[in-house]
């Protein structure tokens, strides 16, 4: 199996560990970011690349003109 692969696989099997976090105030210092990027966000076009289960894009994403978030694997797209 290649590196790629092996990434895939595991990011695809910690999606379902990742998701339960999802709906969650997020931690201070991750806020602080947030709200930086929030700030940036009204009327832009954003895009997210390794977005994962879309924790971040969900709270970016309101003030956004368009998002666009993209991650190496389907499971935690979905």
């Amino acid at each position: 199996m290649n590196a790629l692969g092996s990434m895939h696989d595991y990011y695809s099997a910690r999606s379902a560990y990742m998701a339960k976090d999802l709906g969650k105030e997020p931690h201070p210092r991750v806020r602080e970011i947030i709200a930086g990027l929030e700030a940036r966000a009204p009327g832009r076009a954003v895009l997210e690349i390794a977005c994962g289960t879309g924790n971040w894009t969900r709270l970016v994403a309101p003030g956004a003109r368009r998002v666009t978030a993209s991650d190496y694997s389907d499971a935690m797209l979905a």
